[in-house]
């Protein structure tokens, strides 16, 4: 269903023996290649009811999940489960109203800087079939009211599974519109807010070895977390995306090593252009 910024974790939805319902699984990457897929919990998963799809946060601390359970606003509502001190997930709360209309919801998709919630929806004035919308996360963590994203991303026909490009200059989705459900790449002329990529990694600066780390941007002026990622456990690799002309403090924590802060700020030029920043980081151990 969808992988982990980091390319981590993988979630898999598997179809049950009544082919109706089924189950999300997850699965993690290590030397050996992927782990054997672990069925999540029954505070996720349900007996009765209907999970079919799901996706990471960009700092895999939440997972977006689809379930058609009693107590929704009706058919399937998209929840939001949060990764617990312990490492379990916590219990599925219930996105709300805004998103979540009388009919069915489905295919959450996180921008990569956690601010974006695209998904489809039945309701929500669509024009038929699946129509694929976006939210905005505001300031106090809710989620404002769907915003259409119009023709020709939506059709009268099934429009789903949307999803963006790291900079979200390109998208993609699955589409029923010429009879078949195939899978579409748009280019995002319409009008958003521009995100400049930031990538690299992070290192032991006296073996070279790559790093587990969380790496935060926090608004230079107020302090406020804007995006947060953590790095590929194999290759210490990791990949961001920011706002362009605006300062940010880069924090990076990893276990064992140092606190790492510096200052990054991407400058747009006279032609309205700004490029990629590649920093590699190497990490001081205690």
């Amino acid at each position: 269903m969808n992988f982990s910024a980091s390319g981590n974790s993988i979630l898999l939805y598997r179809t049950a023996r009544n082919l109706y319902s089924g189950d999300l699984y997850i699965s993690s990457r290590g030397k050996n290649g992927w782990d054997e897929p672990q069925k999540m919990s029954l505070a996720i998963n349900t007996d009765e009811y209907h999970e079919p799809s799901a996706a990471f946060s960009p700092d895999e601390t939440e997972i977006y999940v689809v379930s058609d359970r009693p107590g929704g606003f009706g058919g399937k509502d998209i929840y939001i489960i949060r990764k617990l001190p312990n490492g379990q997930w916590s219990e599925p709360e219930n996105l709300g109203k805004e998103i979540n209309s009388a009919f069915d919801e489905d295919a959450p998709f996180l921008s990569l800087d956690g601010h974006t919630l695209f998904f489809s929806s039945m309701g929500h004035d669509a024009i038929g079939g699946y129509d694929v919308f976006r939210s905005k996360c505001k300031i106090d963590g809710e989620w404002t009211s769907p915003d259409h994203m119009g023709y020709p991303i939506n059709t009268v026909h099934d429009d789903i599974y949307f999803s963006v490009t790291a900079d979200g200059k390109r998208g993609f989705l699955s589409s029923s519109r010429d009879a078949t459900m195939d899978i579409y790449e748009i280019d995002m002329l319409f009008e958003q807010e521009d995100l400049v990529v930031v990538m690299g990694m992070v290192m032991d600066e006296y073996s070279g070895l790559p790093v587990n780390a969380r790496i935060s941007f926090m608004d230079y002026k107020t302090g406020e977390k804007f995006a947060s990622v953590i790095t590929n456990t194999l290759t210490g690799r990791y990949v961001a995306a920011i706002m362009p002309d605006r300062k940010y403090r880069m924090i990076i924590d990893a276990m064992g090593f140092k606190d790492y802060s510096d200052k990054v700020e991407v400058k747009v030029n006279e032609k309205g252009e700004f490029k990629a920043e590649l920093k590699d980081i190497e990490l001081e151990k205690y």
